[in-house]
C-alpha cells in the first residue's frame, strides 16, 4: 500500500492533478536530495543537458560536480510546473548520460518509482542511444 491507496481507503479521492504534483513534488525532493548527499553529475552530462535544454553556460559555472547538480535542478524547478514539460527535460538529463550508464539507469528507476507512488504510468521508447518518455498510452507512441 501507498499513500494514494490509503487516501482512496479513507475516501479521500485523487483527481489526475493531484497525482501529477504528488509525481512532481517526489521528483523535485529526490532531485534535491542527490544534491543534498552530493552526487555527481559529470562535465559531459552537464554540457550535454545545457545543450539540448538550452541553457547559457557561464564558465564560472563549469566547477564542482555537485555545482552541476544544483544548475540542472535550479533549471528544472524553474522551468517546469506541467508534467509534459517535466519530461521533457528529464528526458533531455537522461540522454545527457551514455546508454548503459550507471546513472541513467538509477535516473529511470527514480523516475518509475516516482510514478508507481503517484498511481501515474510512462512508457520509455528508446531510439539508438536515446530514451524518451511518454504518460502511458499516448498517442504520440503511435506515430
Amino acid at each position: 500500500m501507498n499513500l494514494v491507496d490509503y487516501r482512496k481507503k479513507l475516501g479521500l479521492a485523487i483527481c489526475d492533478e493531484k497525482k501529477v504534483d504528488l509525481f512532481l513534488s517526489k521528483a523535485y525532493m529526490a532531485l534535491s536530495e542527490a544534491i543534498q548527499l552530493g552526487q555527481e553529475l559529470s562535465p559531459s552530462q552537464f554540457n550535454n543537458y545545457c545543450f539540448n535544454a538550452g541553457i547559457k553556460v557561464e564558465p564560472v559555472i563549469f566547477s564542482g560536480y555537485v555545482d552541476n547538480w544544483y544548475k540542472v535542478f535550479q533549471h528544472l524547478m524553474e522551468a517546469t510546473s506541467d508534467l509534459k514539460t517535466f519530461l521533457y527535460y528529464y528526458t533531455v538529463l537522461l540522454n545527457s548520460a551514455q546508454k548503459d550508464s550507471p546513472e541513467r539507469k538509477s535516473w529511470i528507476k527514480a523516475l518509475k518509482y516516482w510514478a508507481s507512488q503517484s498511481e501515474l504510468e510512462f512508457e520509455l521508447y528508446e531510439s539508438g542511444e536515446d530514451v524518451f518518455i511518454f504518460p502511458k498510452g499516448a498517442k504520440e507512441l503511435d506515430d
